[in-house]
């Protein structure tokens, strides 16, 4: 075993995997500066616009109210002295409810002004504490009895998850010294923004590099007469499988890992160094009920709000770094068999493309994409977005997911293993 092993080690180090390990480096590097970078670095900037427009659904709400209260009065004048005590409460309610929209656009402009202008991320982090205190002080009662159709007048400043995270990441910073400001540019969560699905880009030439370094992993065995020869030794073809498997896997898997890793340090040297910083894990469990976490009281009775907890971002993208590796080995366990089976390359490849397209199309979480559904991140939170206000809560679950890639390999990789045994030279 050992010997076939070192044999295929020495196959497998060809031109082709150092091509591959290039590749995959220039590949991490420039998605990382086009989509990550680039993100943050127009963050502020960016937001100055999102949040802005926010103003138009509070201000709106405000002339709603202007003008029930103007119905209100105008019906006030012609009602009996029963109706006018009842009609007065009324109106009364509504000034109350229009003065505090007034007071939470307030809070909303110079944050609006400070994005276009000034762009002083302190300032930002800390009206934004304002505005979100402001929201859970003031108007708990009106999203409570709104529902979902209170974000869509504002209250979460992008989306209620949005909220839900700042909120946490507030209870979590009084506690820790490690909080890091909105648009800072970490190690860390550069790394996430790759692994965790959010450039989808990166889970396309992942595929492509497993496919790249393994079409012809048995094919050319059976293609080539002296590579026949294999079969003919005086090796059990159990351990002729689990060699080149072993072997061709942890390759595979180092030239997918590595550049990775290189990103991390890179990052760490040159923005800010390593293992900082939260992120929000949420889920939704059943018709929204809240699940367990370090809530504060007026979150407490939110029914379509579910906050779970805030944990490290180390945490967060070790678990999805397992997610990644296991989901690479059921990609190379699938091509592995494929190829020896129809011993023909250019069926693996084909495959290979199958599997680029279903990941480019999947949308949402199934049994028929679980293999190449790359928005890891939604099985941290428990839910899929399905617009800015709509999330859906997820059946398939973290744990699920990790299961079924590793019964799923397993079984690939036995099914592999049967076939070279039953191959007849």
């Amino acid at each position: 075993m050992k010997n076939l092993m070192k044999n295929e080690r020495r196959l497998f180090l060809n031109k082709r995997f150092f091509i591959a390990l290039t590749f995959a480096l220039v590949s991490v590097f420039f998605l990382n500066q086009r989509e990550y970078i680039n993100f943050y670095q127009s963050y502020y900037p960016n937001m100055q616009s999102v949040y802005k427009s926010y103003l138009i659904p509070l201000e709106s709400a405000q002339v709603r109210y202007e003008v029930e209260i103007k119905a209100y009065k105008d019906k006030l004048q012609n009602s009996s002295e029963d109706e006018k005590e009842e009609i007065k409460e009324i109106i009364s309610d509504l000034e109350k409810k229009e003065e505090k929209y007034k007071d939470l656009s307030g809070l909303v402009k110079p944050l609006s002004l400070n994005l276009k202008q000034v762009q002083d991320r302190d300032f930002i982090d800390k009206q934004f504490f304002v505005i979100d205190q402001y929201i859970e002080e003031n108007f708990i009662e009106d999203i409570k009895s709104k529902g979902r159709d209170g974000y869509e007048e504002g209250f979460a400043l992008y989306s209620e998850l949005d909220w839900a995270n700042r909120v946490q990441k507030r209870i979590w910073d009084q506690s820790h010294e490690d909080n890091i400001p909105y648009g800072e540019i970490t190690a860390s969560e550069a790394v996430s923004y790759l692994l965790d699905g959010s450039i989808k880009h990166y889970y396309i030439i992942a595929i492509g590099l497993i496919l790249f370094l393994n079409y012809d992993i048995w094919s050319k065995e059976f293609s080539d007469n002296e590579g026949k020869m294999i079969l003919t030794l005086a090796y059990k073809r159990k351990k002729v499988f689990a060699s080149r498997f072993i072997v061709r896997l942890l390759f595979t898997l180092l030239a997918l890992l590595l550049p990775i890793l290189i990103l991390f340090v890179y990052m760490s040297i040159r923005y800010r160094p390593g293992f900082g910083g939260t992120v929000s894990v949420s889920a939704l469990l059943g018709q929204w009920k809240l699940s367990n976490g370090p809530l504060i009281a007026s979150l407490e009775n939110l029914d379509f709000l579910a906050v779970n907890k805030i944990v490290p971002i180390w945490k967060a993208n070790l678990l999805i770094l397992i997610l990644f590796s296991m989901w690479s080995v059921l990609i190379f366990s699938l091509l592995s068999l494929l190829d020896l089976f129809f011993e023909n390359g250019i069926v693996t490849i084909l495959t290979g493309l199958v599997l680029v397209f279903v990941t480019v199309a999947a949308k949402k979480l199934s049994i028929f994409n679980i293999g190449t559904y790359p928005m890891q991140y939604n099985l941290l939170y428990g839910l899929e977005r399905e617009g800015l206000y709509n999330y859906k809560a997820l059946s398939h679950t973290y744990e699920a997911y990790l299961l079924v890639t590793i019964i799923g390999s397993i079984i690939l990789y036995l099914l592999g293993s049967l076939v070279l045994r039953k191959k007849r030279v």
